[in-house]
């Protein structure tokens, strides 16, 4: 509701439900503070040259060893015949 990314309709419907539902609506104010504190933050610093790509190795090392982990003992002995 708060990016406008629903439909007309669809923010109307969830209007309609913050009107009625009290715990709905004050969930939805305590969001809009968060979202007023975090927009007076800075920015974040950039990341270190490389780290993106270092983060996606680890990640993709990491898949792989799980991958590896869940392979049956049997057919990693009837591949390597």
């Amino acid at each position: 509701l708060a990016e406008g990314l629903l439909s007309a309709s669809r923010a109307a419907e969830v209007r309609r439900h913050l009107a009625e539902c009290e715990l709905c609506a004050e969930v939805r104010d305590s969001l809009e503070e968060i979202r007023g504190l975090l927009g007076t933050l800075p920015d974040p610093e950039p990341m270190p040259e490389g780290i993106a790509a270092r983060i996606d190795a680890a990640l993709a090392a990491e898949a792989r060893a799980d991958a590896d982990a869940d392979e049956p003992a049997d057919a990693t002995r009837a591949a390597a015949v």
